[in-house]
């Protein structure tokens, strides 16, 4: 945890070092006007001889006793002087202890965020999103709240018993072993309650996890849920996850209070404790008044902060907790997208015998793709669900590597490439595209705020999405909303075919992103693309025949294989799975017609 912090505390780690120094010193200075409050009732309302040689020396800075006894508003000079010294450091401390926590905390969720960025696209599969929001949001503000307050709290409670056990035992050896009778007792309470209540912040910790997810699945996906009537299903989920969240949280509280209710019995009993037996030692007369006093204090300087311990210790371990969960994110590693060759991309791709499977998993996902796509050439790929379209082009993109064999772009292995620059001179349109909480604007010139807005007006005309957009009363300035949600399926796949041939890709990837336009629509696109894309290399994801015609040639993909390639004359000649589908797909069509 320390590790973690001290990273990213950058220059501030020097302010920390004096949020110590003033802390200590805090410490002291607390400690004095009890000491104050000693002397002033033995020696100056008491009249009691000093034997103390230090005290002495201090009495005669103020030209003695008996010029204090006369001029006995130099106690309350003192003791305001004190005090203001007191407070003076908590406000020191507090203040720079708020500027490292405010600070470490900027850079943590900088870095944090930036790590996320760079995490391989294949490393999203293992991780939740609800609880990467609270790793990067509640376990950051933890810490936070340890280097704000707990982290000095904690220096307090350890100095102060020390501090204070040292001064009673040079005062009255018998007193100061009484004051601490009960401190064996709350140390071992205090380990007994830390080791538990580090487990049940982990526990809670997860189950708050859990239910952030819950709650971002069921928001991001509040279209289908209410389009299936699925709210009373998401409110019954949301409800299991809320009362486990509850459950583990009243285990923690019944723990908490079960600590704190035990703690304070004890240091109130060790503090009654103290006074009877300081009271029987004033009227045997070894103790003064003004030392029984000293110990009532310093009984509670001891106690309270030993008492408060559990508590930190508990904070301190949910920051702990904090700070693993933090570093579990920090550990996956980043791809370096910036190493690598930067070979001029003309579009000719080549795949050599490649396979590919997730991670660990025996189940592969392509097997021994050979396939040569010649520069400027438009190739369709067509197959059913799960065959391994969207995996062959995430390949491409090296949004996963291959397992077995090579990618070949103009004769380079794509391995060799930087990704930073294989990724520029890529353009993909996804299936469900997802577009910004921006204007319709930003979002087509996403890559260039500064795009001159003629080349926008051409993207989108050729996009078929120039005229609906005018339709809008803001037109381009028409906000989108969160991931789109204000446009129809169909405009959003537009807006992001516009988004994406607006740059000159010599590659361009259609992953079935005409899905959910009409048909004319789709028609329309796809001629406006032969011009403006003439020159790219155009490979189409469709389940789609009528898209697959205009195609150079056409790949049909089985099961992760390849079971046939040719033009679509060639396909719908031979018996397979792409005549099957045009059958299906003609029968329907005029199906329709008939109907109509």
């Amino acid at each position: 945890m320390f590790k973690l912090l001290y990273k990213h505390m950058h220059k501030y780690k020097y302010l920390m070092l004096l949020v110590i120094l003033f802390t200590v010193l805090f410490t002291l200075a607390s400690l004095l006007s009890g000491l104050v409050y000693n002397f002033v009732i033995d020696h100056v309302i008491n009249n009691q001889p000093v034997h103390n040689p230090i005290i002495r020396f201090i009495a005669s800075l103020f030209y003695g006793i008996e010029f204090i006894q006369q001029h006995f508003w130099i106690t309350a000079i003192l003791m305001i002087s004190i005090y203001g010294c007191v407070y003076l450091l908590q406000f020191l401390k507090d203040s720079l202890q708020t500027i490292v926590s405010e600070h470490t905390t900027f850079h943590l969720r900088n870095a944090l965020f930036e790590h996320l960025q760079l995490i391989p696209y294949a490393t999203y599969n293992e991780l939740k999103t609800g609880d990467i929001v609270q790793r990067c949001s509640s376990d950051v503000d933890t810490l936070k709240r340890f280097i704000g307050s707990t982290f000095s709290e904690l220096i307090y409670a350890l100095s102060i018993p020390f501090i204070a056990v040292a001064i009673l035992f040079n005062i009255n050896f018998k007193m100061a072993f009484v004051s601490l009778i009960a401190i064996p007792l709350l140390i071992v309470l205090v380990v007994i309650y830390s080791k538990n209540i580090a487990k049940s912040f982990l526990i809670s910790d997860e189950a708050d996890g859990e239910l952030n997810t819950v709650v971002q699945e069921s928001l991001t996906g509040i279209r289908v849920v209410k389009a299936f009537n699925r709210e009373q299903y998401e409110m019954q989920k949301f409800e299991e996850k809320n009362m486990a969240y509850r459950k583990v949280t009243e285990k923690l509280i019944e723990l908490i209070g079960i600590y704190w209710s035990s703690a304070s019995l004890i240091a109130f009993l060790q503090i009654m404790f103290i006074v009877g037996f300081g009271i029987f030692q004033v009227r045997n007369q070894t103790l003064t008044l003004g030392q029984l006093f000293l110990f009532v204090t310093y009984s509670s300087s001891i106690v309270w902060p030993i008492t408060n311990l559990g508590r930190l210790i508990g904070d301190a371990g949910k920051a702990y907790i904090a700070a693993k969960r933090i570093n579990e994110i920090f550990a996956y590693p980043i791809e370096d997208i910036d190493v690598g060759e930067e070979y001029p991309i003309k579009g000719e791709i080549v795949f050599h015998q490649v396979s590919f499977h997730y991670g660990d998993s025996n189940q592969t996902i392509l097997s021994n793709i050979d396939l040569t796509i010649p520069v400027g050439s438009s190739v369709a790929i067509i197959g059913p669900t799960g065959s391994g379209k969207s995996s062959l082009v995430h390949l491409l993109c090296r949004l996963n590597d291959v397992s077995e064999g090579a990618i070949y772009i103009d004769g380079h292995n794509i391995n060799t490439f930087s990704k930073r620059y294989l990724r520029k001179h890529i353009g993909i349109v996804l299936q469900e595209p997802f577009l910004f909480s921006k204007s319709i604007y930003d979002n087509i010139a996403l890559n260039n705020e500064h795009q001159d807005s003629s080349y926008v007006d051409s993207a989108t005309k050729a996009a078929s999405i120039y005229d609906v957009i005018q339709q809008f009363d803001q037109g381009f300035h028409t906000l989108v909303g969160e991931k789109g949600v204000t446009l129809s399926g169909g405009q959003k796949q537009r807006v992001a075919i516009a988004r994406t041939i607006i740059h000159p890709y010599p590659i361009l990837i259609f992953d079935d992103s005409l899905s959910a336009v009409d048909n004319m629509t789709e028609k329309n696109i796809r001629r406006a693309l032969k011009e403006t894309a003439k020159d790219s290399t155009k490979l189409i994801i469709t389940q789609r025949i009528n898209t697959c015609m205009d195609a150079d040639f056409i790949v049909v993909l089985e099961g992760g294989n390849i079971s046939a390639i040719g033009t679509h004359q060639e396909l719908i000649l031979k018996e397979g799975l792409y005549k099957r589908i045009y059958e299906i797909q003609s029968q329907m069509i005029l199906g329709g017609e008939q109907d109509d």
